[in-house]
């Protein structure tokens, strides 16, 4: 996902928890925030949340592959996410989700 993003312009930023996320959103105040919801030490919806509150102008993309993605992201939607998506993730959807109505996609 962060080679596809990189190839299409958005400067990327990685985190490996959800703690370090949470360190790089306050740092560098993203307009969009990609999470995945299963991750270490700080999971995805609890880093959802603090960025809602912290960032309200934040866009959230929440993607989940675990055993237990519809209710995660169901959660996640619930916790301010404003889209939600399946893993595994083709290019396509990614596209899809990031494009804005009536705009071209990259």
């Amino acid at each position: 996902m962060a080679s596809l993003l990189k190839h299409a312009g958005y400067v990327v930023s990685e985190a490996t928890n959800g703690a370090e996320g949470l360190a790089a959103v306050a740092r560098e105040q993203p307009e969009l925030l990609l999470i995945e919801i299963v991750l270490p030490e700080t999971d995805g919806l609890e880093v959802i949340q603090r960025v809602r509150k912290q960032h309200p102008k934040t866009t959230i993309l929440a993607v989940s592959g675990s055993p237990r993605a519809h209710g995660y992201l169901s959660a996640a939607r619930l916790l301010g996410a404003h889209r939600t998506l399946y893993k595994p993730l083709s290019s396509d959807r990614l596209q899809e989700a990031l494009a804005p109505t009536g705009q071209e996609s990259f």
